[in-house]
C-alpha cells in the first residue's frame, strides 16, 4: 500500500493509515451502486472509489470535527458517479486531471442534448467541464463561486443525468417487457 500512496502523491502519515483504513468503504460503495445499475459490475467502480478516497484522505482536516468514515464517503460516492457518467457518455481523460473535451460539432451537438433536461446553472457548469475542457477552478471563476462550490454543482448535474438514465432504461426495459407480451 506505500508504494501506491507514494505514486499518487500522498505524502503524509496520517493520510496513508486513512486510505489503508477505509478500503472497505470503496467495496461497499461500489456494491450499493452496481445493485442499482443492472449493465456495470462493481469492480467497474474501484478505481473511481479509491480516487474518491484518496481525495478525502488528502482534504481532510481532523479539526473539523468530522468523522473520516463520514467524510470520505461523500467523496468515494462522487468519484464513482463521475467515473459512470464519464463511461456512459463516452468521456475518456487524458490523464487523472486533464479532461480532453468534445471537439467536433457530432460531440457537442451530442453533450447539449444529453444535458438539456438539466437546470440552466448545472447545463453552464457541464458544458464549460466536458465541452470547453476548464478545471472546476476555472469553472468556478466563470460563473462566480469558488471551485468547489463548481464541483458541488458538478456532481449535482452528474447524480441528475444518472436519475434521468436509470428511470429512462427502466422505462424501456417496461415497453420491452409489454410488447412481448
Amino acid at each position: 500500500m506505500n508504494q501506491v500512496c507514494k505514486n499518487t502523491s500522498v505524502k503524509s502519515e496520517p493520510a496513508e493509515q486513512l486510505i489503508r483504513e477505509n478500503l472497505d468503504q470503496i467495496q461497499l460503495t461500489a456494491l450499493t451502486l452496481a445493485r442499482g445499475n443492472s449493465n456495470i459490475e462493481a469492480e467497474e467502480f474501484f478505481a473511481d472509489g479509491f480516487f474518491g478516497l484518496h481525495q478525502a484522505a488528502i482534504h481532510y482536516r481532523p479539526q473539523s470535527n468530522i468523522p473520516f468514515r463520514a467524510y470520505s464517503r461523500h467523496g468515494i460516492r462522487g468519484a464513482m458517479i463521475s467515473g459512470l457518467f464519464k463511461k456512459q457518455s463516452r468521456i475518456v481523460p487524458e490523464s487523472s486531471d486533464t479532461w480532453k473535451p468534445f471537439t467536433t460539432i457530432d460531440d457537442r451537438e451530442s453533450l447539449r442534448k444529453l444535458l438539456q433536461p438539466l437546470p440552466r446553472a448545472l447545463r453552464l457548469v457541464m458544458l464549460l467541464r466536458y465541452e470547453a475542457g476548464l478545471e472546476f477552478s476555472e469553472i468556478g471563476r466563470a460563473v462566480g463561486v469558488c471551485s468547489s462550490r463548481a464541483a458541488g454543482l458538478h456532481a449535482e448535474a452528474i447524480c441528475t443525468l444518472k436519475g434521468i438514465f436509470c428511470h429512462d432504461r427502466q422505462e424501456r426495459r417496461r415497453n420491452k417487457q409489454n410488447a412481448r407480451g
